[in-house]
């Protein structure tokens, strides 16, 4: 088992590395993904308050799931983060993150986990939304990963989380 372990955190470094530094070392990737990874947030931010007023309006009782699951999600995930207490890969490494960010923190990530679970809460109002913001969501965490404030597990946990609980919570509630 502890071998298993080394190996999957060794691969997750080896990933890192190798995203980083393909970003990194291209200067239009490395736009892409800046801009990606700074305008991800605000945009999930925005999208989301805009689909709350949409069914704050329309089906009030919907709009308690939509807006309880991702808050749920959230403090689940920042909960997580604080047991872990993971340092974030440009720390370790020493290196210089292309987005400004503190060093601890780092596994699950919060971008991805909230960015998964919106898409998922979309799915009360349209599968097509849906669809299209876990595409998104996807793309924002990679750009984590790629802007070196994430290693590639954080960001896969953040998805697992935003994804299952998320699922879990609709079916549920």
């Amino acid at each position: 088992m502890c071998l298993t372990v080394y190996f999957l955190i060794k691969m997750d470094k080896k990933l890192f590395l190798l995203m980083y530094n393909f970003t990194a070392e291209r200067k239009l990737v490395k736009k892409g993904v800046l801009c990606l990874a700074k305008l991800s947030k605000g945009f999930f931010f925005v999208v989301y308050g805009l689909g709350a007023l949409f069914l704050l309006t329309e089906a009030p009782m919907t709009a308690v799931k939509f807006l309880l699951i991702p808050f749920f999600v959230l403090c689940y995930n920042s909960f997580l983060r604080k047991t872990i207490g993971r340092v974030r890969p440009f720390a370790e490494f020493q290196l210089e993150p292309l987005l400004a960010h503190e060093e601890n923190g780092s596994c699950p990530s919060n971008h991805a986990a909230s960015a998964m679970v919106i898409a998922l809460a979309f799915w009360l109002i349209s599968p097509y939304i849906s669809l299209c913001l876990a595409v998104l969501a996807v793309f924002t965490g990679l750009s984590r990963v790629c802007a070196g404030v994430h290693y590639p597990f954080d960001v896969f946990l953040g998805w697992l989380i935003g994804g299952i609980t998320g699922i879990l919570g609709f079916i549920i509630l």
